[in-house]
């Protein structure tokens, strides 16, 4: 089954491959894994980063209220839609950096990275572990409360997304 932009991804298969031939050399170990990918598969791994991106906790609100996806996305008061970030008015469009962070996450599923195999370790429910008379500590959720670490396996795409989730307040 084909992806739809707008209902299962936001980007197609071809802004993905350009994507990641602008930002991987030729003979970088995703890049190649990617490139030797299916177009079905390919689709398979957009699909699986687009729903890892839909359970995140994202500042605003939809910007249409029958979108199937999270973004756009606006703050709405009124009759008008906000700016919610410096440089990212509601418009009605994905953020570029929405896109980017989708091809990142589909890379890093078609061929995990030495960070990701980490993941686990790393951002797990183990808080703490100690050796002499044997103690751990378990977190109870993502300590960063909108589960970007425990469901974003790419480091980079955790980058990318960082300013569009809550979690946090403004301060004016």
């Amino acid at each position: 089954m084909a992806i739809t932009v707008g209902t299962d991804t936001y980007i197609t298969v071809a802004e993905a491959d350009t994507y990641i031939a602008s930002w991987y050399i030729s003979t970088d170990t995703q890049r190649v894994a990617w490139t030797a990918l299916a177009t079905a598969d390919k689709e398979v791994l957009l699909r699986n980063a687009t729903e890892a991106l839909e359970q995140l906790k994202f500042i605003g609100a939809k910007y249409d209220s029958a979108q199937t996806l999270s973004f756009p996305r606006g703050y709405y008061q009124g009759q008008e839609y906000y700016r919610l970030y410096d440089d990212y008015v509601s418009d009605g469009t994905v953020p570029d950096e929405i896109k980017n962070a989708q091809a990142e996450e589909a890379i890093e599923l078609a061929s995990p990275t030495a960070s990701t195999d980490a993941a686990e370790i790393r951002n797990g429910y183990v808080k703490s572990y100690s050796i002499g008379k044997l103690s751990e500590t378990y977190r109870l959720s993502d300590p960063t409360g909108n589960g970007l670490l425990t469901i974003i396996k790419s480091l980079k795409a955790q980058r990318i997304l960082l300013r569009y989730l809550s979690g946090g307040f403004e301060i004016v």
